[in-house]
């Protein structure tokens, strides 16, 4: 399956993609992780931050969330998804897949 949008790793062997996501991006949404590395994050205050995590200790630790969701990954993106509201205004998106190699596109084994 190709997915456009894989950008590659985190941190210090990470992609330029992934890069100017984190240090652009808005919005930052982490799901059960504890991505050890906060200065490859957004800085404080740039991005607006959810995370949803079944360990309540885990929440907050690397980012200074705005929202914190405590369950089941799977049930509370369910939950949440239907909430979102569709930006029609892909520019910013489409930038960096053009900045991943094959325009974004990776091969990625889904089951």
């Amino acid at each position: 399956m190709i997915s456009p949008y894989v950008t590659g790793s985190i941190g210090l062997l990470g992609t330029n993609p992934s890069w100017t996501l984190m240090s652009e991006c808005d919005t930052l949404l982490m799901i059960g992780s504890s991505f050890p590395y906060s200065e490859f994050l957004p800085k404080e205050g740039q991005a607006r931050g959810v995370q949803i995590d079944i360990e309540p200790r885990m929440l907050s630790m690397r980012y200074p969330m705005e929202v914190n969701l405590i369950g089941d990954t799977r049930l509370t993106l369910q939950a949440l998804i239907p909430l979102l509201k569709h930006k029609s205004d892909r520019a910013w998106q489409q930038a960096i897949e053009k900045m991943s190699p094959n325009g974004g596109n990776y091969y990625v084994n889904v089951r």
